[in-house]
């Protein structure tokens, strides 16, 4: 009997509330045993929630009637005589309508006044926005104007890096506004950006903090994104852990000298969030 391995692995998954969501994989031999866990913890089957089939080398799990409570990481096991292989997947919980667009047509200071009381929902304390791109593309800059606009003074805590040199080294979240002028339920957050080989961060860290798993002012190593394994992965994310729109900025007057290598990773960063649902926007500054 030859070891196992995966054929066809867990697929991260995006349903709405009330949907019915199917995770399924596939090994090279026949099984012996199954094993499903959530949040690393074996799976309590629930009659009329969970069904778990095993035909030959393919495993599967049904999830009824999906709600909020069933969001989460999601393990298989699968064992035979001589060994055990696993693999993992993400169930992601769709809420529509968090937010909607606002379009302002008078001064300002109706506008700032329309953000503050700008108004989520109950699951969701502040709408996060996650800014990537190249190294030296503004992110850095953006928010300190954007916390400037809002707290009436000259903000830089956020500091800015050169080209080739990125300045911000941790994962790093920004909330806007003030006791004195009122806070705003946004909140912005910065990281190292992107560059060629193996400098600059890792798009998998991007991916990870999408899902919630990195936590505020973790460091990030390039040459070594998060893994589950780490002290500092957040196993278990709630919906404010998460990020809620990508903000992807482009430096206008460079962008004919950016390397296709950084194109080419701010495009499979887009695509991530795209298939996690997240909105995206643009920005080009020169």
């Amino acid at each position: 009997m030859e070891g196992q391995k995966f054929v066809t692995v867990l697929d991260d998954k995006q349903v709405n509330p009330g949907e019915k969501v199917i995770l399924t994989c596939e090994v090279n031999t026949t099984t012996v045993n199954v094993t499903w866990k959530k949040n690393e913890q074996k799976l309590t089957r629930l009659e009329g929630k969970h069904q778990i089939n095993l035909k030959g080398k393919k495993s599967c799990l049904e999830i009824q009637n999906v709600q909020e409570a069933d969001e989460g990481n999601y393990t298989v096991e699968v064992t035979n005589r001589l060994d055990t292989v696993s693999c993992s997947c993400t169930v992601t919980v769709v809420i529509k309508h968090v937010c909607s667009f606002v379009y302002f047509s008078g001064s300002s200071e109706e506008m700032k006044e329309t953000l503050r009381r700008f108004e989520i929902c109950n699951r969701v304390k502040e709408l996060c926005f996650l800014l990537h791109g190249p190294v030296g593309a503004g992110k850095s800059s953006i928010i300190n104007t954007i916390k400037s606009v809002f707290e009436r003074r000259l903000f830089f805590n956020s500091l800015v890096g050169e080209a080739g040199d990125s300045f911000t080294q941790a994962y790093q979240k920004f909330t806007v506004g003030s006791e004195r002028y009122g806070h705003l339920p946004f909140a912005f957050y910065d990281l190292m950006g992107l560059e060629e080989g193996q400098n600059g961060i890792h798009i998998d860290d991007i991916i990870q903090a999408f899902k919630g798993h990195i936590p505020e002012n973790y460091e990030f190593q390039p040459k070594h994104p998060i893994i589950k394994q780490h002290t500092d992965y957040i196993k278990d994310p709630s919906l404010n852990d998460k990020i809620h729109c990508l903000i992807s900025i482009l430096p206008a007057d460079k962008i004919s000298l950016m390397p296709d290598e950084v194109i080419r990773k701010m495009k499979d960063v887009r695509r991530a969030a795209s298939k996690l649902g997240k909105y995206i926007f643009f920005f080009c500054f020169s």
